[in-house]
């Protein structure tokens, strides 16, 4: 008997964390089953997702308004299979918790206090995580399988369209640096304080790039001395991919794309101290080699 009582008054409890409630201030939210406090900030239809389905959302995380990630920056929409609640890996995951009382359509936070942290909680102390999370669109398995081939064939078929530029990409670029050569860019011509130069060929349509935002550009890249290719992004299919301003790159490919818009078609001639310096970059790229990259921004 008197487990039973204990049995019910654990379910009561439980039940009282998980269900939704409106607060003293207003807004509509819910404590999960792991403790993390969630507000819906927008509600919307459909079913709950089930064990397996793919759901696909956007998310920023923020600690005390400062936004750490936020995958609206990325060009795709991610996706995530959900778990079971019983899952090791992510029975106690905010976001996953999360996810299992939400619906598409829904808008919400979740946050984790410090101390909810098994991890580098001590780094953050009272502080707490805000997860922001959208929630678009829950298909089967088996739904997202399929659109997932879908996708691998239009992505084989883009690498190929893109592979079969190289040579005509090879002859603009050349034609380029021919003119540069000769002195025969007069007003496309722009200079940076840094020495940097550049033509644009078309402006592009998107926004312009912000530092440390995500970019990808395809390329065709030429030693300025003697015209030799030393790499191209044509030749593989694939754009390269990078967060612009964060060092990834040459000290020239971050200062040319922050004065770029998406969208944008540039020839980029580079000095060898916004390049590979003094040693360069053997074989393919000689000492103190002056660089030029024509380069496609990706929208």
């Amino acid at each position: 008997m008197k487990n039973a009582i204990l049995l019910v008054l654990t379910i009561a409890v439980l039940f009282s964390l998980s269900r939704c409630a409106e607060r003293t201030d207003g807004e509509d939210f819910t404590v999960t089953p792991s403790g993390y406090e969630m507000v819906w900030h927008e509600r919307g239809s459909g079913e709950k997702p089930e064990v397996g389905d793919y759901l696909f959302f956007t998310a920023s995380y923020s600690i005390d308004d400062s936004m750490l990630f936020d995958t609206r920056t990325r060009p795709d929409t991610p996706s995530i299979q959900l778990t079971a609640i019983d899952d090791p890996e992510t029975k106690d995951d905010p976001v996953f918790n999360a996810f299992r009382l939400m619906v598409p359509g829904d808008s919400i936070t979740v946050s984790q206090r410090g101390d909810q942290m098994e991890v580098d909680q001590h780094q953050l102390g009272e502080n707490t995580v805000d997860f922001h999370i959208a929630l678009h669109e829950v298909v089967s398995e088996e739904e997202f399988q399929i659109r997932m081939g879908r996708a691998q064939e239009r992505r084989m078929q883009q690498m190929t369209d893109v592979m079969e530029r190289e040579d005509e990409v090879e002859e603009f670029a050349r034609e380029v640096l021919n003119r540069y050569q000769n002195n025969d860019l007069g007003g496309e011509l722009q200079e940076t304080p840094s020495g940097l130069q550049y033509v644009i060929h078309e402006e592009g349509s998107g926004r312009k790039i912000g530092r440390g935002e995500p970019a990808d550009v395809h390329y065709y890249g030429l030693v300025i001395d003697n015209g030799e290719m030393f790499d191209n992004s044509f030749r593989r299919g694939e754009p390269f991919s990078l967060n612009v301003g964060a060092g990834m790159v040459i000290p020239g490919w971050d200062e040319s794309l922050l004065l770029m818009n998406r969208g944008a078609r540039v020839s980029v001639f580079i000095p060898y101290d916004l390049a590979y310096g003094m040693d360069g970059r053997p074989p393919v790229i000689p000492e103190q080699a002056d660089l030029m990259f024509y380069m496609e921004i990706q929208k």
